[in-house]
């Protein structure tokens, strides 16, 4: 009998340590599901970046960057372009781009010089309108 008592505490503090974790994983799936709502309504498109420009150099090669943008939920990434087309993404936000790594992995071509351009571009896929253009010339 006293056997039978112990098993039954024992079911039974099984399946209250449980709760808080179903209740935590309810939690977690309500909250994803805001989250893709609001990306899923999302219809605002992030702000204009500004400020693009030379901001250093590294290892002889023009470094340039630009101000954030700002956007009601979050900028994503930025799309950065030469000439109108999109030819690299900053997804880690860090608002700078090497000449060298246009040229490196985007084809840039030496003696060339280009249009550089920068979009915000939020979890949606809004696109803000292009930033204004700063010549550069891949060395």
């Amino acid at each position: 009998m006293l056997r039978q008592g112990i098993i039954a505490v024992a079911v039974l503090v099984g399946v209250v340590a449980a709760a808080p974790v179903v209740a935590a994983a309810q939690n977690t799936v309500a909250q994803n599901t805001v989250a893709q709502n609001t990306v899923a309504q999302d219809m605002v498109a992030p702000s204009v970046p500004t400020g693009v420009r030379q901001v250093g150099q590294d290892q002889g090669q023009a470094v340039y960057g630009w101000e954030a943008a700002t956007d009601n939920v979050g900028v994503a990434w930025y799309s950065i372009k030469l000439d109108g087309s999109a030819v690299r993404k900053d997804t880690k936000r860090t608002r700078q781009v090497r000449v060298y790594d246009l040229y490196l992995y985007c084809h840039a071509l030496p003696g060339h010089s280009y249009t550089l351009t920068i979009e915000a571009v939020d979890a949606a896929g809004n696109h803000s309108a292009p930033s204004e253009g700063a010549l550069i010339t891949v060395a």
